[in-house]
């Protein structure tokens, strides 16, 4: 079944497509950082080893493991909902969403959810994952997400869909 049929599923059965990145970069970099860290466990003890390096190994390994087991953990989840699209703690409505997009920066992939100018008024601060660029107010949802292009195309369908139930554009 394509992607979007799977989605358009859940929506219709669940009233709920839950959305999230593929973790298999995130296991391996989990792995790595678990091979490394005992080496540079190593480094440190051997005699006469530079402790610069061995120090920064660790460092890095450590760090590695702990981003890497928390977003295998926590996951960063869009849901969409035929009302709207809920990211992290903030709910949007779809009448508050301009436009879907996608943005690569340095290799990473983003599903950015232009804001509306009333959202962007009412959403602009307390921490919420809300950007400010030239281009206007957005929020972005951090992928890459498999069928990535799939994916800002259908929620861009399911933005201007009828609130009714309404199926998919032709």
């Amino acid at each position: 079944m394509p992607p979007v049929d799977h989605w358009d599923r859940d929506l219709a059965q669940d009233g709920c497509a839950r959305i999230t990145p593929p973790r298999r970069w995130l296991f391996l970099s989990l792995a790595a950082s678990l091979v490394l860290f005992p080496l540079g466990l190593d480094l440190w003890l051997t005699e006469g080893a530079n402790r610069m390096v061995a120090g920064l190994l660790l460092g890095v390994s450590l760090v590695g493991a702990v981003v890497s087991g928390w977003r295998i953990a926590r996951p960063a989840r869009l849901e969409v909902t035929p009302a709207g699209v809920r990211y992290r703690h903030l709910d949007l409505a779809w009448s508050d969403v301009a436009g879907v997009r996608d943005r690569t920066t340095s290799g990473n992939r983003f599903v950015v959810l232009d804001l509306t100018d009333d959202a962007a008024a009412r959403l602009g601060g307390g921490g919420r994952p809300v950007r400010r660029s030239d281009e206007g107010t957005c929020v972005e949802v951090p992928g890459p997400f498999d069928h990535h292009d799939e994916l800002v195309a259908w929620l861009d369908d399911v933005r201007v869909r009828p609130r009714g139930g309404g199926a998919r554009r032709g």
